[in-house]
């Protein structure tokens, strides 16, 4: 009875509930972010920055105006090259009746077929595509290896590898 009570205990400390839901959330991890080169046409092979992405708390929909209100799940990122140690908030780009941030990029056909999805830290967003797919962002056109690519405002593009992919 004793070892029933404790191994109870231990389903309930340890069990499925507190397991690492990563596949669950495609945005937590590490990534090396990897700009890209306009000379070459390619994204370079040296790491300027590596960003962690976490969950966050979901927002308040109380707090936000009312656009905002129909996705409240939100990540934190953070810039190992930030010296303030700063956390952005980030959210998942608007696609429903009223607002279609896809549509911008002509992505909205790709969203509708899962094909593509964003998240928005205000002067920098990240999407994810399948590996090794053609993505054209403002006519310019090129190949993600990873399957993960952001772009910073007046910064560039960048392709991001997930810690722990070749």
């Amino acid at each position: 009875m004793k070892r029933l009570l404790i191994l109870m205990l231990w389903i309930a400390a340890f069990g499925p509930a507190h397991a690492d839901d990563t596949h669950a959330d495609p945005w937590s991890g590490t990534y090396a972010l990897l700009p890209w080169d306009k000379d070459s046409q390619r994204f370079v092979d040296r790491a300027v920055d590596t960003l962690t992405i976490e969950k966050a708390n979901d927002a308040d929909a109380a707090r936000l105006p009312s656009k905002y209100g129909s996705d409240l799940s939100r990540w934190s990122m953070s810039s190992r090259a930030d010296e303030t140690h700063q956390k952005r908030s980030l959210r998942r780009f608007l696609a429903d009746a009223e607002t279609d941030e896809y549509q911008e990029f002509r992505w909205s056909t790709l969203h509708t077929q899962r094909k593509i999805e964003c998240i928005d830290g205000g002067h920098f967003f990240i999407c994810q595509t399948a590996p090794n797919s053609l993505v054209d962002v403002w006519n310019m056109k090129f190949r993600t290896t990873s399957g993960i690519f952001g772009v910073l405002l007046h910064g560039g593009l960048f392709e991001l590898q997930r810690a722990g992919m070749p």
